[in-house]
């Protein structure tokens, strides 16, 4: 089967998929709060980061309205997400390289290639800056990673 025959029975089945839910927004803000506790650098960080969740996510607070938005949105379409806002956003929007800023596998080294040794230098080396970035907050300066 060729590559193009491919698509065309990947995009035939498109229509089959089940329609993707909108998250519950209650556990939305659940798990924005555990996944943002390891930034915190201290306690009062912390509780001053879960109090601009609590506002947000009040009854009468932006994100309901925001997250009432996303539930019409999805009752309009199947795929509240894709095509329109995902198309524009992460490819069409964006005047950077697409494939640097979309597809962020392709800057790491083919690990297949490497050696194991080499592999679990590259993994180990890769973990420790990156844990450091998080630490000292310059996650996004050029010069942590080179």
């Amino acid at each position: 089967m060729s590559s193009r025959q491919g698509l065309s029975s990947t995009a035939a089945s498109v229509d089959g998929l089940p329609k993707l839910i909108v998250p519950e927004f209650n556990k939305t803000i659940d798990r924005l709060k555990v996944s943002t506790k390891p930034f915190a650098r201290s306690g009062e960080e912390l509780q001053n980061l879960y109090q601009i969740i609590d506002d947000f996510s009040r009854s009468d607070g932006v994100g309901a309205k925001l997250h009432s938005l996303l539930e019409h949105k999805s009752s309009q379409t199947n795929n509240w997400l894709s095509h329109d806002w995902w198309m524009n956003k992460a490819y069409l929007e964006g005047r950077d390289s697409v494939m640097i800023w979309s597809n962020p596998g392709l800057v790491f080294p083919d690990l297949k290639t490497l050696t194991r040794t080499a592999n679990k230098e590259f993994v180990v080396q890769f973990i420790s800056r990156l844990t450091i970035a998080l630490f000292e907050g310059n996650l996004f300066d050029a010069d942590v990673w080179t």
